[in-house]
Formats: structure tokens, C-alpha cells, sequence
């Protein structure tokens, strides 16, 4: 981890400061993440409502502006690797976005749940952050529930639009209730 040590340096000032920059102002805001299925005491999986809360978008603007910020440009423009990145569509045959520098600074900056342990959750989201940066290839998985599934025989061999090199339902799968594509690239 840490292949680039500038990047990690100065988003580590920078997300102490905007911390401190956000958490001086108006409470966060509290929104509708992505729903959730969660199984309830009957065993059955149904979909459920979660609630999070945010840095409100306003805020969260001006956050480019802190001083600490001018370093963080700097050190994604001084790495040839990060800036052939940069204003990038990166993704998959299935969706991609575009890497911009503002993007890589929230990345890593914590949600308001977050700020308890500062240091340990920046360690965790710029690990992330940086194996993304530095990866070869992106993994492409897709995950579907399949309630009620029963088979003698794993892996099952799936047909029609989505069969060929690559799908299967293990026996793991199976128990842990997904269906997933093997590992590499979509292409």
C-alpha cells in the first residue's frame, strides 16, 4: 500500500482540516442511502429503508478551497501514474465515471459517523483509494439474491443471455445467498 506517498501525505492534511473546517458548522444532514435487504426474525429477506447522515453539499464545496487543498492538486499532477488518470472515464462495460481531483479528495474524506477514530478510518479509505489508483485491472462482479434456490449438484451452469466463460453459483455463493461472475475484467 501507500505506492504514492505525496498523495497520501497531503490528503491526510487536508482531511484533518476539512474535518475541522465541517464539523465548526451546521449539523449534518441526514438522507435515504441505498436500500437494504436485511432478513427479519421470520428468515425472510425484505427491503428496508436506511438512514445516513452527510456533509451538506454546500459545505462540501468549499472544501477546495482550504488551504491544505493546494497540495493535494499538486501531489496528483507531480505522479505521471495519477495524472494519466485524471478527467478519465474509468469503470467498466457497465458504467464508468469520470476521475476528477475533487473525487479523489472525497474518496477519502469520512462521513460524519466516521470522525470518531479520524486516523483509522483515513488508513482504511485511502487503502482503498490507493489500490484503485495503483490497479491493473478492475474486477467486475455482479451480485443477485436468489431466495428459495435449491440444487443437488454446485456449481450450477447458468443459460440464456447471461451463460458463458466465467458465470457461475457456487456452492459458497449458494450459502451466502449470491450469484456472482468469476474474477477479471468484464471485456
Amino acid at each position: 500500500m501507500a505506492e504514492f506517498n505525496e498523495l497520501k501525505r497531503a490528503l491526510r492534511r487536508w482531511v484533518h482540516e476539512a474535518v475541522a473546517h465541517l464539523t465548526s458548522g451546521p449539523e449534518p444532514d441526514t438522507t435515504q442511502d441505498l436500500r437494504r435487504w436485511q432478513r427479519d426474525s421470520d428468515g425472510v429477506f425484505r427491503e428496508r429503508e436506511r438512514w445516513v447522515r452527510i456533509w451538506s453539499h454546500s459545505q462540501l464545496e468549499g472544501l477546495q478551497q482550504l488551504p491544505s487543498w493546494q497540495a493535494v492538486e499538486q501531489a496528483l499532477q507531480d505522479d505521471q501514474r495519477l495524472r494519466a488518470q485524471l478527467n478519465q472515464l474509468v469503470g467498466t462495460a457497465y458504467g464508468s465515471s469520470q476521475l476528477e481531483v475533487e473525487r479523489v479528495g472525497r474518496m477519502a474524506l469520512p462521513i460524519p459517523d466516521e470522525i470518531g477514530d479520524l486516523n483509522a478510518v483515513f488508513k482504511r479509505r485511502y487503502g482503498e483509494l490507493d489500490r484503485f489508483l495503483a490497479a491493473q485491472e478492475i474486477e467486475h462482479v455482479i451480485v443477485w439474491s436468489l431466495p428459495g434456490l435449491t440444487s443437488s449438484k454446485f456449481p450450477i451452469k447458468l443459460e440464456g443471455n447471461c451463460s458463458g466463460p466465467g458465470y457461475r453459483v457456487s456452492l459458497r455463493s449458494f450459502r451466502q445467498g449470491r450469484l456472482g461472475r468469476d474474477s477479471g475484467p468484464p471485456w
